[in-house]
């Protein structure tokens, strides 16, 4: 199946080390105002904390410079001489651009504030501001874009290992399934199918009895149902699963089960854990040969 296989990306993703990464580039900066002197106070006092800055007299100019590079941060004025600040934030909200804008006016007035967070402004600052207003807004800006970047790179990550995990789950050759803590099947890959003739959405739901061939059912109780509360383990037998074909009633399965802890959390509330199987066809046994006793291997795991 096509459908959900991990891209180059997801196998890149998940062999970086987060610790070992590049650091990232200096933020970048537009800062548009038509007051020369503000502007070089803005270079003097945020060069300084190693920003990368371009600067815009105008509107025009300000919407130039966000068509042509992508911008962590806008420090806007909203009085210029071609246009309103207004009409370049309403610029950035029609081509959805990624940056974050601080208003600088002015006016006393609290519609302008008003109409501009409306428009997604992230703050307002009302002129003249100090030195530490300005240095905040800044800051706050850009560490909170710094943690949806972050935020956005772990769901990327993760989503990448999911469809990892179930490419690698479904691409086994064997029978992988999960049961709950009342037996009843959560998962199982597709292999399935083509061993026992089962669609995953026949066995989603149900009981793992309907797997096990009736003779064995006593066996698969006992190996299915002895846990072992705070520790991992796992159990191995041979059983005979069922078949949902013509062409054979069982097929001869060594199923190993493994205790699946649901984390410290749900072990210290004495949740019973969940149990992941993996069952792999015997093919060198004929159907009818004498089965081999269970063998049960404890795996201590605090």
């Amino acid at each position: 199946m096509l459908r959900n296989l991990p891209t180059v990306r997801d196998f890149k993703l998940a062999s970086q080390e987060p610790a070992h990464s590049a650091p990232p580039p200096p933020p970048q900066l537009l800062l548009v105002d038509d007051e020369t002197l503000m502007i070089d106070s803005l270079l003097r006092l945020l060069g300084q904390r190693g920003f990368d800055m371009v600067t815009a007299p105008d509107g025009s100019q300000a919407i130039a410079q966000l068509k042509s590079r992508p911008f962590d941060l806008v420090i806007l004025d909203l009085r210029l001489p071609d246009m309103s600040g207004h009409a370049v934030m309403q610029f950035i909200n029609e081509q959805r651009l990624d940056t974050d804008v601080i208003i600088t006016s002015g006016d006393s007035g609290i519609d302008a504030a008003i109409s501009a967070l409306k428009l997604g402004a992230y703050d307002y600052l009302r002129k003249p501001y100090s030195r530490e207003e300005l240095l905040k807004a800044v800051s706050n800006a850009l560490k909170q874009r710094e943690l949806l970047t972050q935020n956005q790179q772990i769901t990327q990550r993760l989503e990448g290992s999911e469809r990892i995990y179930r490419y690698l789950v479904n691409s086994s050759p064997d029978i992988i399934f999960t049961l709950d803590q009342d037996g009843l099947v959560t998962f199982v890959n597709e292999r399935v199918q083509p061993l026992l003739g089962f669609t995953r959405e026949d066995l989603l739901g149900r009981h793992y009895s309907a797997l096990i061939h009736a003779p064995d059912l006593e066996r698969a109780n006992y190996v299915f149902g002895g846990e072992q509360p705070h520790k991992r383990w796992s159990r191995q037998a041979e059983l005979r699963l069922r078949c949902n074909d013509t062409q054979a009633e069982f097929r001869v399965f060594s199923v190993e089960l493994m205790s699946v802890s649901l984390g410290d959390q749900a072990t210290t509330a004495g949740a019973v854990p969940r149990w992941a199987l993996i069952a792999w066809h015997v093919t060198s046994r004929p159907a009818n040969a004498p089965m081999n006793c269970w063998r049960i291997r404890p795996i201590t795991m605090y």
